[in-house]
């Protein structure tokens, strides 16, 4: 983790932009947050999964639309306006059609788009990060993705470790979650901690917060024993 907070220090120093590379579940938009954070003092920061914008609407959510784009189109910014000044986080970036890759390129390489309907071309300033769980250069080889747009969103590239390969940050991992939820003061012993590390973690960092999270809505004592631990769903 603390080599993970260096590379967060290094990319913030920067507005070149950011691919975040780990298994899903990982903390990659966290890291995202945590770069931003480093980088902008109250810029506005927007994220979005490509998985959830139906292909259709891929160019409005991105690059917005103008009146008269379409029979009852309403006017609205795109992502990349709305984090003008900021940064724009794009979580499953492997998944962008085809399609659309070139213009996200003409985006992130000058900083201009055009917005569905619009006849002249817009200028921002966003800092683009990216994240994905897919070999992206082999999808390059496969004719699947842009080798030029990996190229230029990984002027920057960040490896997230899933939590499987820093066992030993486990500690600190569980201070924070529990510091961050509304049991604030909880304390989990020894013997959970090693019940925590012992754990496979298929759902990684996303999976550990559940537990977390179950375990502190389960019970109402101020320390976590290993008993006490809610790998479950079911109360």
């Amino acid at each position: 983790m603390r080599d993970l907070r260096i590379a967060c220090i290094r990319a913030s120093r920067s507005h070149a932009p950011v691919l975040l590379v780990g298994e899903a579940g990982s903390g990659k938009e966290m890291v995202a947050r945590a770069i931003h954070d480093l980088t902008f003092a109250d810029a506005p920061y927007c994220a979005t999964n490509i998985c959830a914008i139906p292909e259709t609407l891929f160019d409005a959510t991105l690059f917005g639309v103008r009146q008269g784009a379409y029979t009852g189109a309403v006017p609205q910014d795109g992502l990349f306006q709305k984090a003008q000044g900021g940064t724009l986080f794009l979580d499953e970036i492997g998944d962008l059609p085809f399609p659309l890759q070139s213009k996200l390129l003409r985006a992130v390489e000058y900083g201009r788009f055009l917005p569905l309907g619009a006849q002249r071309e817009m200028e921002v300033s966003t800092r683009l990060i990216t994240a994905t769980n897919r070999d992206l250069s082999k999808a390059v080889e496969e004719r699947l993705f842009r080798e030029d747009l990996l190229q230029r969103i990984s002027v920057l590239a960040i490896r997230v470790p899933s939590l499987r390969e820093h066992l030993e940050d486990m500690p600190e991992i569980v201070a924070s979650l529990t510091a961050t939820s509304d049991r604030e003061g909880v304390e989990f012993t020894q013997d959970a901690i090693e019940v925590l590390r012992e754990h496979s973690w298929e759902g990684n960092y996303r999976e550990l917060k559940a537990v977390i999270e179950r375990t502190l809505v389960s019970t109402d004592t101020g320390t976590i024993r290993s008993r006490d631990l809610r790998f479950t769903p079911f109360l």
